[in-house]
């Protein structure tokens, strides 16, 4: 069980920056369309977020699932020790992620929206089973 510790977080992990990025989307669009409205700082931190993403998703998918479900759990206990704490702090990073994109929706709109379900206001994903 400790040997797939790795494989776990980036289960955990890969979907959370997936709904991340798919949240930060629109507002990346967002402010392109508007470059004037916006500094360049914040359009710069948005860019950060989904590149990270997207190298995070990669990685993990590549390294941590494809590689092991090809040819079995690979490595070290100590290297997969070191791997599943990345993942893990990749994990939080999501959720944080998803927290901000959660405090984006108005107040008033927020009570049927979950973290979860965040990254597609204002119109829900059907398919969602935690979409209050």
């Amino acid at each position: 069980m400790l040997y797939h510790l790795n494989e776990i977080a980036a289960l955990l992990a890969v979907p959370t920056l997936v709904l991340s990025f798919r949240g930060f989307w629109p507002h990346m669009m967002r402010m392109l369309r508007n470059r004037q409205d916006y500094p360049p700082q914040i359009i710069a931190m948005v860019l950060m977020i989904l590149i990270v993403d997207i190298k995070g998703v990669a990685r993990m998918a590549y390294w941590d699932l494809w590689r092991s479900f090809v040819h079995g759990s690979v490595g070290s206990l100590h290297g997969t020790l070191v791997n599943a704490s990345l993942n893990m702090a990749a994990f939080a990073a999501g959720l944080a992620a998803l927290a901000a994109l959660f405090y984006t929706i108005p107040a008033e709109d927020r009570k049927g929206w979950s973290w979860f379900s965040s990254p597609f206001y204002p119109k829900p994903c059907k398919i969602w089973i935690w979409r209050k």
